[in-house]
């Protein structure tokens, strides 16, 4: 089965008064936040400041040490497997699977039924659907990543430095993907240290700061 191109059901991630730990003393507290359909969320700030740990928080991999995060979905409270796809800066594919192989496990994870090759044109992979991910740039791979996104059809997207790696038409490529995403009632955050272009019905940017 294959949600694409539908409208995703009304969904919401919150925030409450967070705190997070690193080592002895606090990485960020006492930060509340709500996702909205349309909304992009752009998280900029130095390395070490807490935007990949905020995205991991919203994955459901990291765990607070106070305060509330609460994912709802369709009116009802659900975890953040149902309602997130995360794309980490970090690949996370088998080497020495095929591009087509490794798109054909998670179009069975995902219950994916439309035809693979044509999400390879839409990403700009069609050529590389039997060369080993051990052989792709990291620009290919970034866009293999997003590849699983549109597979997953998650209305909320976690993207850590989606750009990296991208010429200016691959940059260009995840720029369309997410507003499309927007249009369709999903929603981004985003850290990256570039600016972001993507106008969206809702735009905020989240600066994180350096604790002395």
């Amino acid at each position: 089965m294959s949600y694409h191109g539908a409208t995703f059901p009304a969904f919401s991630m919150s925030f409450a008064s967070v705190t997070l730990d690193f080592g002895d003393a606090p990485l960020f507290s006492d930060l509340s936040l709500s996702v909205q359909p349309g909304q992009l969320i752009w998280l900029q700030g130095k390395n070490g400041t807490g935007k990949t740990s905020i995205l991991r928080l919203s994955a459901g991999l990291l765990r607070p040490l106070n305060g509330i995060l609460s994912h709802e979905l369709a009116g009802f409270q659900t975890g953040p497997e149902k309602l997130v796809s995360y794309q980490s800066h970090k690949d996370s594919f088998e080497p020495v699977l095929t591009v087509g192989e490794e798109l054909s496990f998670w179009a069975e994870l995902y219950d994916y039924t439309e035809p693979i090759i044509d999400l390879l044109h839409m990403i700009g992979l069609k050529d590389q659907l039997e060369s080993k991910i051990q052989t792709l740039s990291a620009g290919q791979k970034r866009r293999l990543s997003m590849a699983r996104l549109l597979m997953a059809d998650r209305p909320l997207w976690l993207l850590d430095e989606p750009k990296a790696g991208l010429d200016f038409q691959g940059q260009e490529l995840i720029e369309t993907l997410i507003a499309n995403h927007l249009n369709r009632g999903g929603a981004a955050m985003v850290a990256s240290h570039n600016p972001i272009k993507i106008i969206g019905r809702q735009v905020r940017k989240l600066l994180l700061e350096t604790r002395s």
